[in-house]
């Protein structure tokens, strides 16, 4: 909910506030899932273990190095407000990317790193021999170790990346294609044709990211899916033309093997009084009026009430209203 107030973030009490395109909203706390997969337990575990090992493992001198190391590195912004990390900060942070693609964790803190730019240019999907192929093209070599990330399989509409996973580090390239069909598949399985796949580089040296490069693409649809996703349109179905007179059926006689063909039902006309104003004012076809003159149609069949029912003529001279009204 958007609401005027100064700008906050964070939780307090049931209400958690967070900025959207620079305006101040709010929610209501909701309890996290606490979702429980091989991926989660491994930086869990990795998380708990590196924070322990700082107060355990590491010395004075390392632990010192690691503080005057961490005062150069600025946390994100948050609020317009940012400031140096700690010296347990920064090494959590760091260990945690190397433990994330099985690295051995670094007791001395790293020389910050300038990244270039990212080889990884485009995502192709195609389908070869009835299996589709995921392959990432790379613009260059390889310099860096490039971390895949992806996300599930999402509507073609969405435009931004969401809720991804590590997936590992980038095949080796040849011919400038790195191969991660089964990396993809044996995360989240065959994706469905149509739906949009997202893929996230990102380039590491000691622990130090760089910025991530998200690339996309649209799993290609097969002739045998696109096939059974034609919708016919309806004048290619044959349609019998329907009839007014239904199949009369008289004692003793049976229905034929075959259905009759489509009949609607046998409506009776609608009389309504001809006036002078109705009958100069009809633009359609003429009134129809019943001979009987009482404006009403008589209890034959319909056949029969057709039979007796006959157009309007023409005006002709001056009191014809009188003669048409009592059936002259």
């Amino acid at each position: 909910m958007h609401i005027l107030d100064c700008p906050k973030s964070g939780r307090s009490g049931d209400v958690v506030f967070f900025m959207i395109r620079n305006r101040q909203r709010e929610r209501t706390y909701v309890v996290p899932k606490n979702v429980r997969n091989a991926a989660t337990g491994r930086a869990r575990e990795a998380f708990g273990a590196l924070s322990k090992a700082y107060r355990t493992i590491l010395t004075d001198e390392q632990r010192k190095a690691w503080t005057a190391a961490a005062a150069n590195v600025l946390s994100r912004r948050r609020l317009g407000q940012w400031g140096p990390l700690t010296g347990q900060q920064h090494f959590v942070g760091i260990n945690s990317s190397r433990a994330r693609i099985g690295r051995d964790w670094l007791l001395w803190p790293p020389v910050p790193v300038a990244f270039g730019p990212n080889p990884v240019e485009a995502l192709s999907l195609r389908c070869v021999d009835g299996r589709l192929r995921l392959e990432l093209k790379l613009s260059g070599p390889a310099i860096e170790d490039i971390m895949v990330f992806a996300q599930a399989p999402c509507s073609p509409g969405r435009r931004k990346w969401r809720h991804g996973v590590c997936l590992g580090l980038l095949p080796a390239p040849q011919n400038g294609i790195s191969d991660i069909t089964e990396m993809y598949l044996e995360t989240f399985g065959e994706p469905e044709p149509g739906r949009k796949v997202f893929i996230r580089a990102r380039q590491q040296r000691d622990g130090w990211e760089d910025r991530a490069k998200d690339v996309s693409g649209l799993v290609p649809v097969t002739r045998l899916a696109a096939q059974s996703r034609t919708i016919v349109p309806p004048f290619l179905f044959p349609i019998s033309k329907p009839c007014r007179n239904p199949v009369p059926v008289w004692h003793g006689h049976h229905l034929p093997t075959q259905p009759p063909a489509l009949c609607l039902p046998s409506h009776r006309p609608m009389h309504r009084p001809c006036t002078r104003d109705r009958y100069h004012a009809s633009t359609g076809a003429p009134p129809v009026q019943c001979r009987s003159g009482s404006g009403h149609p008589s209890p034959l069949r319909p056949a029969a009430l057709l039979s007796r029912l006959r157009t309007l003529p023409g005006p002709r001279r001056i009191g014809h209203w009188r003669e048409l009204w009592h059936g002259g």
